[in-house]
Protein backbone atom coordinates (compact mmCIF):
# COMPACT_ATOMS: atom_id res chain seq x y z
CA UNK A 1 0.00 0.00 0.00
CA UNK A 2 2.85 2.19 0.83
CA UNK A 3 4.59 1.64 -2.84
CA UNK A 4 1.17 3.23 -3.92
CA UNK A 5 1.02 5.75 -1.99
CA UNK A 6 4.30 7.28 -3.28
CA UNK A 7 3.50 6.35 -6.37
CA UNK A 8 0.28 8.59 -6.58
CA UNK A 9 2.44 11.48 -4.87
CA UNK A 10 5.09 11.10 -7.17
CA UNK A 11 2.86 11.39 -10.40
CA UNK A 12 1.17 14.29 -8.39
CA UNK A 13 4.89 16.46 -7.76
CA UNK A 14 5.53 15.77 -11.46
CA UNK A 15 2.46 16.97 -13.16
CA UNK A 16 2.74 19.60 -10.90
CA UNK A 17 6.17 20.83 -11.54
CA UNK A 18 5.51 20.37 -15.07
CA UNK A 19 2.74 22.88 -15.04
CA UNK A 20 4.57 25.45 -12.84
CA UNK A 21 7.37 24.86 -15.71
CA UNK A 22 5.16 24.86 -18.54
CA UNK A 23 3.36 28.65 -17.74
CA UNK A 24 7.27 29.79 -17.02
CA UNK A 25 7.97 28.77 -20.51
CA UNK A 26 5.44 30.19 -22.26
CA UNK A 27 6.49 33.61 -20.69
CA UNK A 28 9.80 32.86 -22.41
CA UNK A 29 7.78 31.72 -25.85
CA UNK A 30 6.39 34.71 -26.04
CA UNK A 31 10.18 36.36 -25.25
CA UNK A 32 12.47 34.36 -26.95
CA UNK A 33 11.13 32.04 -28.88
CA UNK A 34 10.24 28.57 -29.98
CA UNK A 35 14.03 27.35 -29.52
CA UNK A 36 13.94 28.36 -26.07
CA UNK A 37 10.92 27.16 -25.30
CA UNK A 38 11.54 23.66 -26.08
CA UNK A 39 14.70 23.52 -24.74
CA UNK A 40 13.20 24.62 -21.20
CA UNK A 41 10.67 22.00 -21.60
CA UNK A 42 13.09 19.42 -22.69
CA UNK A 43 14.96 20.20 -19.43
CA UNK A 44 11.95 20.21 -17.13
CA UNK A 45 10.73 16.62 -18.65
CA UNK A 46 14.14 15.31 -17.72
CA UNK A 47 13.87 16.54 -13.75
CA UNK A 48 10.60 15.61 -13.30
CA UNK A 49 11.53 11.92 -14.55
CA UNK A 50 14.65 12.44 -12.66
CA UNK A 51 12.27 13.23 -9.16
CA UNK A 52 9.73 10.46 -10.47
CA UNK A 53 12.29 7.72 -9.87
CA UNK A 54 13.83 9.35 -6.97
CA UNK A 55 10.70 9.23 -5.03
CA UNK A 56 10.11 5.74 -6.23
CA UNK A 57 13.62 4.77 -4.85
CA UNK A 58 12.72 6.52 -1.82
Amino acid sequence: MLFFQKLTYAKLLVHLSSYLCLSIDLNLLAEKGLQVFFAALLTQAQQSIFLYTKLLQA
